[in-house]
């Protein structure tokens, strides 16, 4: 029956049921690849234009790497990796086969060799990206390869004030420094998203330093010099869901009108206590392609959804 269609038509429904089925039964799309060379060749760049390792799986990931002529028929097509594990090792000679990169979620360090390996070799650097466990600041964390940060257009990282009260003894002089090195360090940033872990338990007031971090952090990016700055994305997590009316009004307090133009909040109810966490959830997200900037929605949303329960308690 196929062959009686236009090779077109055939081309068209290979590509829509790979990208339809590669997050969500990835295993039929593999073994629809393997039917013909012909079907190989139309799914692959679909189906490994998307590689996800799981947080656990740091060996696999290393493995899968040193074997190189198959991970190179692999990457050629890969332009979004995932590598859950804050513990692989990024000098692994594999990376070096990371060459069509433009969205990376990893830890610094990782994304930082690649970088210098794209930029060596005349490439483009990956500029889309998510870091997991961000604990240093972004120019120790990349040693003598700082200028390569200058490719990042879009960043998601941690809200400072997410761990130890020692990381921000003085919170007001240090959150406003971080975030201005930060913008000073990526000058062609145009999206830039943080998450804030659900500090319910750390102390009685340790929410509220949240918040205070969040607005001296708003604060300091809405009156920079930094017009490139066009979308700001704020994940809440677990329980700190509950205060989504809070970090709304402060939003508005700060700049009302940048706030609502620019500013998104995705009220992730999933639990996210510690950054030991994290790895898990970036690798769920990354499986879904669900990220902070598909799943945010704008202040007036928000505000429409408080105001519609509102009325229904009222009534």
């Amino acid at each position: 029956m196929a062959e009686s269609l236009p090779i077109e038509l055939v081309t068209y429904i290979f590509q829509m049921a790979a990208y339809l089925f590669r997050s969500t039964n990835r295993g039929a799309v593999v073994t629809l690849a393997l039917t013909s060379s012909f079907v190989y060749n139309t799914v692959a760049p679909i189906l490994y234009e998307r590689i996800v390792f799981g947080s656990g799986r740091t060996t696999a990931f290393e493995a899968f790497l040193k074997n190189e002529s198959v991970a190179a028929k692999v990457l050629k097509h890969t332009r979004f990796l995932c590598a859950g594990s804050p513990y692989f090792q990024p000098h692994s000679s594999g990376v070096a086969l990371l060459v069509n990169l433009d969205t990376v979620h990893c830890t610094i360090g990782l994304w930082s060799h690649i970088a210098f390996l794209q930029a060596r070799d005349g490439r483009a650097i990956p500029g889309n990206v998510r870091v997991i466990w961000p604990s240093l600041p972004l120019d120790l964390a990349v040693g003598d390869h700082t200028r390569n940060l200058r490719s990042i257009t879009r960043y998601h990282g941690f809200m400072p004030c997410n761990y130890f009260d020692s990381e921000f003894p003085q919170l007001e002089q240090d959150v406003e420094h971080w975030t201005r090195r930060m913008l000073d360090l990526m000058p062609r940033l145009t999206h830039l998203g943080f998450s804030q872990i659900d500090a319910a338990n750390v102390e009685n007031n340790y929410t509220d330093k949240q918040l205070e971090a969040f607005e001296l952090m708003l604060r300091t990016v809405s009156t920079c010099q930094m017009p490139c700055v066009q979308v700001a994305a704020l994940r809440l997590t677990g329980r700190t869901v509950t205060r989504l009316t809070a970090y709304v009004r402060i939003a508005r307090s700060v700049d009302e009108n940048w706030a609502m133009g620019r500013l998104r909040i995705w009220a992730d109810k999933r639990v996210l206590e510690t950054r030991w966490v994290e790895p898990d959830l970036i690798v769920d997200d990354a499986r879904t392609e669900r990220s902070i900037w598909t799943e945010p929605e704008p202040l007036s949303y928000h505000l429409a959804q408080k105001s519609e329960n509102s009325v229904a308690v009222s009534g």
